[in-house]
């Protein structure tokens, strides 16, 4: 149910939103009106305006996102993260891009959690919203609220997580789910780790996920190998691939194909020994629970712990997750039960309290750890008649295991998974592996949450060891692992001993392994989405976040890691003009990063310096941090009053006034400060009564002028009106702040400071006077400007602004000293109202610059996104003409393309979808020359840079809008969705207006082209 509409808190657009999610939450389908609108042909600046407004279409590709990750296919699943990155990350449009697309994602990934929570959804979504304009202080108040760190905006944090699952092994997510969810984090690496075997549909996911949000993805396999009569983890990476195609490719092949049928054995292996722990539940286990807590769980079929399990590979923690869902109910049954026979005995009888403290802390990680892994470690002792032999592969030792690796036709990284292994264990491992293994996992969250980590600094150690080729302290490790074996008496492994002392006369040969390479580190959180006691993923070097988010892990020591490294800040200078720079970002793949703004043409990125990574003995030593969540103490809830805690609904109630009523309240709250210094600093009625008022327009009039100005102009042959270009929150912002400033600078500075203290006034030394007043002004406008989160280049321009009003004020003062003096005021007179509007007058100036300076700066970053967004289009375009030459391989295109009616019916028939790409492209084009700021004047530069043959080509694949009756029926035939109204009526209205002056403006390069002699 809807919740009833407030006239001062949330947004009419707030009740839209949560009715359309409403909708989709119900029916499990995006409304027809919506459904088109995210096919990523049509441009999020484009002609899709017209049916639905940005955030609701952000909103909306993200419910298609999280619609599809428990159920569609990963195509469905891939379609729409492309959408969800289109409408977030399309352009620069403000200073914080990336981290206003992560908490849009984390927010709406909270509305769809509370589902049957209306009121609360009302409020995400009202956050939602407010977040998507892109306000540096909203957003940076929203990643706290949604605890998230904020990343630079460079994108170039070193963020990673070497060791992660997901639903196709034992973790719960989706590859596009889990590499969502990484992204939103801001990890920017990502290691995911699957066990014995991959399938491709699956790699081919996860790669062009992680491709789409522009995170380095890496594919491992884990297998074990033994030492010992003892597990070793071995993660295999194949590496060495043109791209993700090459690597699917590279698993279809018979010899790969081979090894991993060879996995898929290991995996029915174990999936048979998890049957038959759920067997023994059944059997002994299940009968055990009832007897101790009271009541009855029903036997569990393996049909449907197999359906849960879905694609992944069956295990402890799945039967333990699956066991605990199926006891919830009664367990929540029966400690209603306790608890009123407690109640009863006024909380005396101990043995019921007991029994309800059980019960509360029977959770899925009690289960996991002190039932089923008991039970399964003692799994030879059941009747395993039904449970066939090991695979072979699950005999090798790491030489042959390796030797295998090595047969596969790729380059390989091998990982050592030191869980549960001891120095020595570490050292033999790695001496067998003569140099195959390549990598040594250093940190591993679970593990540490789990006290599996008794050498890892000693382990650790080794690597160190090995890389720096220090023979002598290798050779003293190695005799300390020997001494420990020895101290074991009876229980020590002779094999073990003797390969130890195998090793201590060989330790030239051991370093030989890795003279002229490196044992490289890895570090992950071992995260499968699942756990409340462990971190979660992801892990972050702290020098490469910004101070705030440095400043906040800092305060919390529990995220910082005991584990150093050293970072390499490595500034790159781009040598060349604008198209130069561009070029280098799309080949850094850091289209959305900024150049440093005050050394242009520099772009900075991070590195991890060779031979660095340690662990620490110390947490305050280490400078990397987790970014997951503060690991929990589990339970079932049962003790808390009312059973089940709610997220907390509220924040301050201010935040969620309607748009109208804070606009209202900004402007009244500047106002009073301003018209209360008029009314009692000035006796002239004039400025008494209506200073405020004069104060507040130069203001609001300088806003609206600058807006109009770097929009377009008033002179131009768009839809859009002047008001259309003004921000009225930008607005109301500036006119809060600027009330403030008339008590400082028209009664501390002027009077009291300049006037009183050192008898400065216009006429006796004016450019003192307006000198000061500037410099104050300047501090006070970059003071605000901090506060708002604003970026250091808009604080530091908006200072020297008023720097440069001080001779536009002197002017100013001169001018209106010249007027009073023409209109013969007397001198006192005259000095008494200089000094009246000096104050103005210094607002006024400054406000004039501001305008000239900023309307410059929007008008260029206007221009520039319209440039982008022209360069997306016509790349589009280039790509469609190119499948339409494939299509008619024995015609002459351009006469073909000469009677657009024609070929438009031709193209109809013989393949559709390049036509309704052709029509989408060109309703596009029209709608940024009709609606988009700087539309006409970026189209006129991209003209003048085509040459005659690219300019027919573009003039005939643009007159597909002269075909009125088709591109109609494409608009009613849901090419817009249902609500096609107005884009239908604005391209009936308009095209033929936009094509004659496209024709114009081609016509006149055409005539540029003969001038300059080049063929036509």
């Amino acid at each position: 149910m809807t919740p009833e509409k407030s006239p001062f808190l949330f947004d009419k657009e707030d009740y839209s939103l949560l009715e359309t999610v409403t909708h989709i939450l119900d029916h499990n389908d995006l409304p027809p009106h919506l459904a088109s609108l995210l096919d990523t042909r049509l441009h999020p600046k484009g002609i899709k305006e017209l049916c639905a407004p940005q955030s609701q279409r952000i909103a909306m590709a993200m419910m298609g996102l999280l619609g599809t990750l428990k159920q569609g296919t990963a195509q469905d699943r891939l379609v729409a993260l492309r959408a969800v990155h289109a409408e977030t990350l399309h352009e620069n449009t403000t200073t914080m891009t990336h981290n206003r697309a992560r908490v849009l994602m984390r927010i709406m990934k909270r509305v769809v959690r509370c589902k049957d929570d209306h009121e609360q959804q009302l409020r995400l979504i009202h956050d939602f919203r407010q977040t998507a304009t892109g306000k540096p202080r909203t957003v940076r108040r929203m990643l706290d609220r949604y605890h998230l760190f904020e990343m630079p905006e460079d994108w170039n944090q070193l963020a990673f997580d070497h060791h992660v699952h997901d639903a196709n092994t034992k973790g719960r997510k989706t590859p596009t789910h889990m590499v969502m969810d990484a992204w939103i984090k801001g990890i920017r690496f990502l290691g995911i780790i699957y066990y014995n075997f991959i399938r491709p549909e699956v790699a081919e996911e996860i790669l062009e996920a992680a491709a789409i949000l522009g995170i380095e993805a890496r594919i491992g396999v884990e297998m074990g190998a033994v030492l010992h009569n003892t597990s070793v983890q071995l993660v295999w990476s194949p590496v060495g691939f043109l791209d993700r195609r090459d690597f699917v490719d590279f698993l279809k092949k018979p010899q790969v194909v081979e090894f991993m049928e060879e996995g898929k054995k290991v995996w029915k292996y174990r999936e048979a020994k998890i049957l038959h722990l759920l067997e023994y539940y059944n059997s002994t286990l299940r009968t055990e629970l009832a007897e101790y807590y009271g009541f009855d769980p029903q036997p569990i079929s393996a049909h449907r712990f197999l359906q849960f399990v879905a694609r992944g590979q069956a295990s402890p923690i799945h039967l333990a997750e699956y066991i605990h869902r199926d006891l919830l109910p009664l367990i929540r049954a029966r400690a209603n039960e306790l608890i009123k026979e407690r109640d009863s005995s006024r909380g005396k009888n101990k043995v019921v309290n007991k029994i309800l403290n059980d019960l509360d802390d029977l959770t899925t990680k009690k289960i996991h750890r002190e039932i089923l892994l008991p039970a399964l470690s003692t799994i030879e002792e059941w009747d395993t008649n039904d449970l066939a032999e090991p695979p072979e592969i699950m005999n090798h030792s790491i030489p042959e295991l390796l030797a295998i690796v090595e047969s596969l036709p790729c380059r390989s990284f091998i990982t050592l998974n030191p869980t549960d292994m001891s120095a020595g264990d570490v050292i033999e491992s790695l001496y067998l592996g003569e140099g195959k293994i390549t990598h040594l996992e250093i940190y591993n969250s679970k593990d540490w949450t789990n006290d599996c980590i008794a050498d890892r600094i000693k382990i650790n150690k080794i690597r160190l060891l090995l890389n720096q080729q220090n023979v002598v302290e290798l050779k003293k490790l190695v005799h300390q692992c020997l001494s420990i074996e020895d101290a074991k008496g009876e229980n020590k492994d002779p094999l073990r001993a003797a390969q130890l002392k195998k090793i201590t006369t060989d330790l030239p040969r051991f370093l030989s392994f890795y003279q002229g390479k490196r044992l490289k580190s890895r570090m992950g959180s071992d995260s499968i989405g699942r756990s409340m006691t462990t971190p979660g993923m992801g892990l972050v070097v702290l020098p490469t976040l910004p101070w705030r988010s440095r400043r906040k892990i800092m305060s919390k020591s529990w995220r910082l890691l005991p584990v150093s490294v050293t970072p390499l800040r490595r500034v790159t200078s781009v040598v060349g003009n604008d198209e130069a720079r561009r070029r280098y970002r799309v080949s850094m793949q850091t289209e959305n990063s900024r150049e440093n703004p005050f050394r242009k043409n520099t772009f900075v990125t991070w590195e991890f310096a060779v031979n660095t990574t340690t662990l620490t003995d110390k947490k305050d030593q280490g400078n990397i941090a987790t970014l997951g969540g503060m690991p929990q103490k589990t339970s079932n809830q049962l003790l808390k009053s009312g059973a089940y805690r709610k997220e907390r609904k509220s924040h301050r109630i201010i935040g969620y006034f309607n748009k109208s009523l804070l606009i209202f309240g900004k402007i009244f709250l500047g106002f009073i400060p301003a018209f209360l210094t008029f009314y009692f600093t000035k006796d002239w009625w004039l400025l008494s009564y209506f200073g405020a008022i004069i104060w507040f327009s130069i203001t609001g009039l300088r806003n609206i002028v600058q807006s109009v100005v770097g929009g377009g102009g008033l002179f131009r042959s768009s839809m859009l009106r002047w008001k259309d270009f003004v921000s009225w929150d930008r607005v109301a912002d500036s006119l809060l702040f600027t009330g403030f400033s008339v008590p400082l600078l028209d009664l501390l500075v002027k009077d009291l400071l300049l006037s009183r203290t050192f008898g400065v006034t216009p006429t006796t030394n004016s450019l003192l006077l307006f000198t000061v007043m500037a410099l104050a002004n300047g501090t006070y406008i970059s003071s605000h400007n901090i506060f708002r989160g604003l970026p250091l280049t808009a604080v530091v321009g908006n200072f020297f602004r008023t720097i440069l009003s001080i001779p536009v004020a002197i002017a100013l003062n001169a001018a209106l000293l010249y007027t009073l003096l023409m209109l013969n005021v007397p001198g006192p007179a005259v000095q008494i109202q200089l000094f009246l509007w000096a104050a103005v007058l210094s607002k006024f100036a400054s406000d004039l610059v501001a305008a000239i300076i900023e309307g410059t700066a929007d008008r260029r970053a206007n221009l520039s996104l319209r440039l982008s967004d022209y360069r997306e289009k016509l790349q589009a375009i280039n790509k469609s003409y190119s499948n339409m030459e494939t299509l008619f391989p024995h015609c002459n295109l351009p006469e073909l393309m000469g009677t657009p009616e024609v070929f438009a019916q031709k193209l109809l028939s013989e393949n559709p979808k390049i036509l309704k790409g052709m029509v989408i492209n060109s309703l596009d084009l029209l709608y940024f020359w009709m609606y988009q700021p700087r539309g006409e004047t970026a189209l006129k530069k991209k003209l003048k840079n085509l040459e005659a043959e690219e300019l027919t080509a573009l003039s005939q694949y643009v007159s597909i809008l002269k075909c009125k009756r088709l591109v109609s029926q494409q608009i009613l035939n849901g090419l817009l969705g249902t609500r096609f109204e107005k884009p239908l009526a604005f391209y009936l209205y308009r095209a033929d207006q936009y094509l004659a002056a496209f024709s114009r403006l081609t016509a006149l390069r055409f005539k540029e082209i003969e001038a300059q002699g080049l063929p036509s």
